[in-house]
């Protein structure tokens, strides 16, 4: 097999993989000149040289990303956002958003420590809704209607999960939260929504009556549980 034919299957592979991405979303659909345009695209690549390859095949992954963003709108009627954290990513569209996970299956498939966050106990009732190898699941409210519900699971778990984001008061939007890049938004009647990789595991965190600072301070404190 010559350098050439290398590179063209390489680049054919990047093309998949980016269209597929778009073909998992809902309601959405590819028009007839799109596949032409990006095989006329990739046979023009196929002439790049062993030196120059990795760097035209950056500028060929940022094309077939403005193609798809700029196609998607029109395909579907309505507007399409995809916003990238680390791990995953979130496409955002008029009713709900659908969180699509990176490299799920090179992640643990299992849970293997378990996490919490780190509450006052004796100020919150708590609630094991779910304990298993696959997602913990711990509920917090207290006498003055604040709650918080906790989740940790694997990456597989949350792929393709679905949020109600229709008319949010904060749509899906980029935060810091420590060294780790975390996903908030607020829903249309005010629950708010965090969600993060800590490198092995997704957690989220959903609350009703906690402001911003007092959510993040929260999910700052969750620790590995003591294996007893």
């Amino acid at each position: 097999m010559t350098n050439d034919e290398k590179i063209a299957i390489a680049l054919k592979s990047d093309y998949l993989s980016e269209l597929s991405v778009f073909e998992m979303l809902p309601n959405s659909r590819i028009r007839s000149g799109f596949d032409r345009r990006m095989k006329k695209m990739i046979s023009k690549s196929y002439t790049d040289t062993a030196k120059t390859v990795r760097h035209r095949r950056v500028k060929l992954r940022l094309a077939i990303a403005v193609i798809i963003a700029a196609t998607a709108a029109l395909a579907t009627g309505g507007t399409i956002l995809l916003k990238h954290w680390d791990t995953f990513a979130v496409k955002e569209n008029d009713k709900y958003s659908v969180i699509l996970i990176s490299d799920a299956e090179n992640s643990p498939q299992c849970i293997t420590r378990y996490y919490e966050p780190d509450l006052d106990k004796t100020a919150y009732a708590t609630r094991l809704i779910e304990k298993t190898e696959y997602a913990y699941i711990v509920e917090y409210i207290n006498k003055h209607g604040k709650q918080l519900i906790f989740t940790q699971c694997t990456r597989s778990q949350m792929e393709n999960a679905q949020l109600g984001t229709e008319d949010a008061q904060i749509p899906p939007e980029k935060v810091e939260l420590g060294d780790k890049s975390a996903m908030y938004c607020v829903s249309k009647k005010g629950m708010a929504f965090l969600m993060w990789d800590n490198g092995e595991y997704m957690f989220h965190i959903t609350a009703t009556g906690f402001g911003r600072d007092e959510l993040f301070r929260t999910a700052m404190s969750i620790k590995e549980l003591s294996a007893d």
